[in-house]
């Protein structure tokens, strides 16, 4: 009868060892399930950026270009309406008529505007590319 326990508890001992290494299988499978269904959201998650980033860069590019070739525009147009505004003034003195308040005169007052809107906005836009960096 002892060697009959004796066996019954080899025999329990060796299922106890057997079922440890079973649960601590399962254990590691279940972790490694985890944190390979969360790096597989956050490689999709990266994949959606990168397209997202290479889709707009792809349409800014076109955009970008000509705000750096053109990047004096503001200050051209400015230029170009102080010119104009010399010959409006030398006209009208020359006419002897005062020529405040024309079509001509409106037109050179927004001239100026458009030439300080565009100087701001094409200074902000590089400066957002640049904040890129």
């Amino acid at each position: 009868m002892n060697t009959q326990k004796a066996v019954y508890e080899k025999l329990f001992k060796a299922d106890k060892t057997e079922l440890a290494k079973h649960e601590v299988n399962l254990a590691l499978l279940q972790d490694l399930q985890t944190y390979v269904k969360g790096t597989r959201t956050v490689t999709a998650n990266y994949a959606k950026y990168k397209a997202l980033i290479e889709k707009n860069v792809a349409a800014m590019k076109q955009a970008v270009e000509s705000l750096r070739v053109n990047k004096d525009y503001g200050k051209k147009t400015l230029a170009s309406a102080q010119k104009f505004k010399a010959q409006f003034d030398k006209l009208s003195k020359e006419l002897g008529v005062n020529l405040t308040g024309s079509e001509a005169d409106k037109l050179i007052s927004e001239l100026f505007m458009l030439a300080e809107d565009t100087d701001g906005i094409i200074e902000d836009a590089l400066a957002s590319l640049n904040a890129l960096k």
